[in-house]
This record gives C-alpha cells, sequence and structure tokens, in this order.
C-alpha cells in the first residue's frame, strides 16, 4: 500500500473505444505484453484513477478490533494532511491506480476478483486530464516479481453487485513528497456506479509506529509524521490497535519534538528514538480514508530502475 509495494491501488482498463465497459459485462483484460525479466505478460481488468484521497474524522471509519465502534485515531490529522493530497493529485505528484481482474459476467452473486494496486506513470505528462475518465498511464515494471505477478496484488477480494470488499495485510503507498506510506491490516469497501465508470469507497488500515517514523510529515511541521502525532499535537496521540496482543503500547516523546523512549504493552521500557523499530512495538493507529476513483487505462509497463 507502501516497501511492500503500495496506498498503491490500481486502474480500470477500459474498452478500446475508452468508454468503461458495463458492471455485468465480463472483462477480458488488456495485456501488458512481455515484462523485462520475467518473460510474461500480465492481463490488466478494470483500472481506475484515485481522483480523491481524504482522512476521514476521527469519528467515522472502519471497527479494526471487532468492538463495534469505527477505529480512526489519525482522523485528527485530516485537516494538516488531506489539503496535500488534493494538491499532489491534481499536480500529477500522487498517482494512485486500482486494477481489478476476473469481473464476473454476473455481478448479483458474490464472486471472487483480483486487485491489485499501481503507481502510475501519466502517459502523456498532462495533469489535467488524469481524471478525466480515459486518462491513459502506464506502470513501473519494478512493480511485478520473477514470476511476472503484481507485488501489490490484495490477498482475497470478492465483488457483489456494485459492491467491492477486499482486505489485505499489507497496502503500500508511494507518496513521493513523504516517502512510502505503509499501512497494515487493510479493510476496503467500494461500491461502484451504475455503468462502473466511478466508484466511491472506505478504507480503514492500521499504521505501525516503525511506518510512520519513516514518513515525513507533509505539513508546516519538520519531522516525521510519528514525531508529528506524538509531540505535535496536544495533546499526543498513541497507538490504539493492539496487533501484537500484549496490551497497547506507547510512544514517549522528549518534549523537543523528538521520540525519548518506549514503552512495551507488558510494561517493559526500550530506550532511545531507535526503539519505535524495536520488534516488541508491532502496535500501530487506526486510519480511515475516504476514496473516489474514475475509470482509466493502462497502455503497457516501464522499467523505472
Amino acid at each position: 500500500m507502501l516497501s511492500r509495494s503500495l496506498i498503491s491501488i490500481a486502474l480500470f482498463v477500459t474498452a478500446c473505444d475508452g468508454a468503461p465497459p458495463p458492471m455485468d459485462t465480463p472483462d477480458a483484460g488488456s495485456p501488458i505484453g512481455a515484462l523485462p525479466d520475467a518473460g510474461c505478460s500480465w492481463q490488466f481488468g478494470n483500472t481506475y484513477f484515485l481522483d480523491s484521497i481524504a482522512m476521514l474524522p476521527p469519528n467515522q471509519g472502519v471497527d479494526l478490533n471487532g468492538d463495534g465502534v469505527p477505529d480512526n485515531v489519525l482522523g485528527a490529522l485530516g485537516p494538516f494532511a488531506n489539503p496535500g493530497w488534493v494538491q499532489s493529485i491534481a499536480m500529477g505528484s500522487v498517482i494512485i491506480l486500482i486494477d481489478i481482474t476476473h469481473w464476473p459476467a454476473a455481478t448479483s452473486a458474490p464472486a471472487a476478483v483480483q486487485v491489485a494496486s499501481y503507481v502510475g506513470i501519466d502517459a502523456n505528462q498532462d495533469p489535467t486530464d488524469n481524471a478525466s475518465g480515459s486518462a491513459s498511464f502506464y506502470v513501473s515494471t519494478s512493480q511485478f516479481d520473477v514470476n511476472c505477478n503484481p507485488t501489490t496484488l490484495f490477498d482475497t477480494a470478492t465483488l457483489t453487485g456494485k459492491n467491492l470488499v477486499a482486505n489485505t495485510r499489507a497496502w503500500d503507498l508511494v507518496y513521493w513528497p513523504v516517502g512510502t506510506i505503509e499501512l497494515d491490516r487493510m479493510n476496503v469497501s467500494f461500491q461502484f456506479n451504475d455503468d462502473g465508470s466511478r466508484f466511491d469507497g472506505t478504507v480503514g488500515a492500521v499504521w505501525t509506529v516503525c511506518g510512520m517514523s519513516h514518513v515525513d510529515f507533509p505539513g508546516p511541521t519538520a519531522g516525521s509524521m510519528l514525531q508529528f502525532v506524538v509531540s505535535g499535537l496536544s495533546p499526543g496521540l498513541q497507538p490504539d490497535i493492539d496487533l501484537d496482543h500484549d496490551g497497547l503500547e506507547q510512544v514517549i516523546g522528549d518534549g523537543s519534538g523528538h521520540v525519548d523512549h518506549c514503552v512495551d504493552g507488558d510494561g517493559t521500557v526500550i530506550p532511545g528514538p531507535g526503539c519505535v523499530c524495536d520488534v516488541r512495538m508491532a502496535d500501530g493507529y487506526s486510519v480511515g480514508l475516504h476514496l473516489t476513483g474514475v475509470s482509466a487505462k493502462i497502455v503497457g509497463a516501464r522499467d523505472t530502475k
């Protein structure tokens, strides 16, 4: 979503005339051609460009821990982060694509599909038409493994009617201004319009303390996202999702915007700023996102190494 590759999401490849296939029509896919070092071709399916990404308010999102309440502690960052997403998408510095293959001929019954996410490359280098519904993009060959499979495939995905539900343990997003955003335990719910040309969706996920320490805060305050939520907010935020089931962990600042030490869920103190990536610090912050996507095309793959 992302060092495992990511909130790279994929594309929705359209028919030859640029119009999206109807929701109840099977999609044969569009060949990408032979990928370097793989000697094979990958069939893309229905592809979408993410034309909006926004953090939901703290009281909205997905129930990630099963207590019946939406989990989204990082919703507090929305006023700081959301304007940056809007600008980056408009400028073309963030191109995220979602691709859905094995679209069923009839969508009334639940059907297993494949969902992959990609970081896209603008084919005409003109960001003003990216959200037009007929824009073309390349994807990087680095997003495929040696067997020619996307490294960003979701673990499970089911399409029922116009509703898609997908889950994956990791969703990585290469957000150029700040670095790679690695989200864990991702839950996705998309609702498509009647002709399948757009979707509106919600994402719930966990952002681990280690992952947050590797991403620069895209706001007026210098430092990482983790430093900002621990020391830049008043009061600071602490992890709210217990991933290793030993109690919630804590990240303690030194009063000057830096991490001083951590406290494991069992009460063990782990000294130093490097504590955030100690194997014992497995917990994370819940995040809820609102996404919208519009149909687009993948026209090939490029080697970006």
